[in-house]
């Protein structure tokens, strides 16, 4: 892999990671708050930016990352809560969200999302969460906040991927109503 400069260097060569989260039919997805605990080593980008899309090809900028120039773990929590487009979404729609990194000093370094938030973090941190509401359209019980558990009964994966490729994850939420 090489080395981006800049944010628009980073997209051109595909140096980003993209998640994707839609409403079920029926319902509408409103989006309050993305937590990302992450991880960059000393060479490592120094620069980040969090962006959505509502089409998956036109992206807008949410908010800038700095991890600093040092090995660093920084949590980073950016509030959604206030962009229009990202409220009361219908199941039509698919949000895309995208983390773009840029600034390495050499081709070695690396970023991550860590799977295990590093110790001392206070329980009950999240390593990564998209936090939102989902509101059904026929008036059943809601809205209801969809967030990672502390405890999952099921921990996801860790998931290495190379810079460009595609990375999946899923949330199931049960119950009548379903319940954090």
């Amino acid at each position: 892999a090489g080395v981006a400069d800049s944010e628009n260097d980073s997209i051109t060569n595909g140096y980003y990671i993209t998640y994707a989260i839609q409403a079920a039919n029926g319902y509408t997805i409103s989006f309050f708050t993305n937590v990302l605990w992450a991880h960059a080593s000393s060479t490592g980008p120094h620069n980040g930016e969090l962006q959505y899309s509502t089409d998956g090809v036109n992206y807008v900028d949410i908010a800038p990352m700095s991890y600093g120039t040092g090995t660093t773990s920084i949590l980073l929590t950016n509030n959604l809560s206030a962009i229009a487009a990202l409220q009361n979404v219908p199941s039509t729609i698919t949000n895309f969200f995208r983390i773009v990194n840029w600034g390495a000093s050499g081709t070695s370094g690396t970023w991550y999302v860590y799977d295990v938030p590093p110790a001392g973090t206070p329980l009950g941190t999240n390593e990564f969460a998209v936090i939102g509401g989902v509101t059904s359209l026929t008036g059943g019980s809601g809205p209801v906040t969809v967030v990672a558990p502390t405890n999952p009964v099921v921990s996801p994966s860790s998931i290495t991927a190379n810079a460009g490729s595609t990375v999946s994850f899923a949330v199931t939420a049960g119950g009548s109503p379903a319940s954090n």
